[in-house]
């Protein structure tokens, strides 16, 4: 299932389940031959709203619905990359159970930021035309049944 558009799966499941996926950022030719920059999770999270709002080709009318999502998707991100974060401070003194603990605790935070995000996807699915609606659900490769 592709996540993309939750946050981790990698990006929004922060990694949208298992952890960040680097994405590098090139600006220009000229930086071609500097080394590419490295984005913070929260930039991943930030490009791929951006991302998400031109191909679903929000309208101006739907904008306050989309700005609701995206801040659900927002702080998904941000609650999951601290989560990851104390796992990764933690982890070197972890023993495998305290780890698998520490897995579960991260999937079930994950599995609760989803339904965060339901209630104004659904809202914002809502007021999609046709189209729209099929471009989200080709980006959440959902395939409808006609």
């Amino acid at each position: 299932m592709k996540l993309g558009l939750f946050c981790g799966t990698g990006i929004l499941a922060l990694g949208l389940l298992g952890g960040t996926v680097p994405v590098l950022a090139q600006t220009d030719v000229a930086a071609a031959t500097e080394p590419p920059k490295r984005l913070t999770p929260m930039e991943q999270v930030d490009q791929h709203i951006k991302r998400l709002h031109a191909e679903l080709k929000i309208t101006a009318s739907q904008a306050p619905l989309w700005d609701a999502f995206a801040q659900a998707m927002h702080d998904n991100a941000t609650h999951m990359e601290g989560l990851y974060q104390v796992r990764a401070q933690a982890a070197h003194s972890m023993n495998a159970v305290e780890s698998m603990k520490s897995s579960e605790e991260i999937a079930e935070a994950h599995a609760q930021d989803l339904q965060k995000l339901e209630q104004p996807f659904a809202a914002l699915y809502a007021s999609m035309d046709t189209r729209q609606k099929k471009t989200a659900d080709r980006i959440f490769h959902i395939t409808p049944s006609r």
